[in-house]
């Protein structure tokens, strides 16, 4: 759901980078805690579940 929330508040994947495919070192990076930054202006309950 959280992911979900970040694309909805952000407008576009997380982790996206143009031309860049997704690998297996995204995957473990996420694993260990990796997330994307806030985007200014999303709701503080969108905020709480995706953090």
């Amino acid at each position: 759901v959280g992911v979900l929330l970040w694309e909805i508040s952000s407008g576009r994947p997380p982790f996206y980078v143009k031309g860049k495919e997704y690998g297996v070192s995204l995957a473990i990076n996420i694993l260990q805690g990796l997330r994307e930054s806030v985007i200014p202006g999303t709701p503080e309950y969108y905020v709480n579940i995706y953090t």
